[in-house]
């Protein structure tokens, strides 16, 4: 993929991100795997990866695109090394061209990043746009070859606000205080619709994800709530199916 079809498939990527990350059918981490993976296709890098901040004020790791980068991102929470706790510290993007420049700097982390063949890295922040809100976590991308992102910086950075504004939005909603009964029903709710998208997965042949896509197209169309559709599925009520 070049730089100007990396370009193009942009828009898409960041309404994709926010559509999925603030999906109630689908968890938060996997979701985020998702938009990891996505990123290390449209930016033309070996791999990313994403930590999130946890309630002591550390980093865990949330999404990682291969198992290398995994343990290099374990490293870099557990020794406060790296590029992605700089960024996090700092609140800024942090741009790491040449990681054999920054020995002396992040030595366990240089060392770990060689034996992964990574050479580069760039991790931009994931900013909480509420008063006072800090940082959620950190988008990073890493490379084999040493040098400047292939992607403009400003075009990674996007992705990482549109990232962080649906996670603000979607742990929000999730913090509102339930009524009696409603967390039993949201429960029960998701559990429908995870159904109903594998059924309709196995009956088409198709991928869960695509199934889910469908259905939520078909509940906007009945003008009904997620749930209910998913249900009206399962009890194979006439007219219940979307089209295939």
């Amino acid at each position: 993929m070049s730089k100007w079809s990396a370009g193009t498939a942009l828009p898409g990527l960041v309404v994709e991100v926010v559509k999925r990350l603030r999906d109630e059918a689908v968890e938060e981490l996997p979701s985020l795997q998702w938009a990891a993976e996505q990123c290390r296709t449209v930016f033309q890098v070996r791999a990313a990866g994403v930590l999130l901040a946890d309630r002591d004020g550390g980093l865990q790791v949330a999404a990682a695109t291969s198992p290398p980068v995994q343990a290099l991102q374990r490293l870099a929470t557990a020794r406060g090394q790296g590029p992605g706790p700089a960024c996090f510290r700092r609140g800024v993007l942090v741009l790491v061209p040449e990681l054999p420049a920054v020995r002396g700097r992040w030595p366990q982390y240089a060392s770990a990043a060689r034996g992964a063949g990574i050479c580069s890295v760039g991790s931009f922040p994931l900013h909480d746009r509420r008063a006072g809100g800090g940082l959620l976590g950190v988008l990073s991308l890493f490379d084999v070859r040493p040098g400047p992102l292939r992607s403009p910086p400003a075009a990674v950075q996007v992705v990482a606000d549109a990232a962080a504004l649906a996670l603000t939005q979607r742990r929000v909603a999730n913090q509102l205080p339930p009524r009696e009964g409603q967390m039993d029903q949201h429960v029960s709710g998701r559990l429908l619709i995870e159904q109903a998208a594998g059924v309709l997965a196995e009956r088409w042949q198709s991928d869960v994800t695509i199934a889910l896509e469908a259905l939520r197209k078909h509940a906007r169309r009945q003008q009904m709530p997620l749930a209910e559709a998913a249900r009206a599925i399962l009890e194979g009520g006439p007219g219940s199916l979307p089209l295939a």
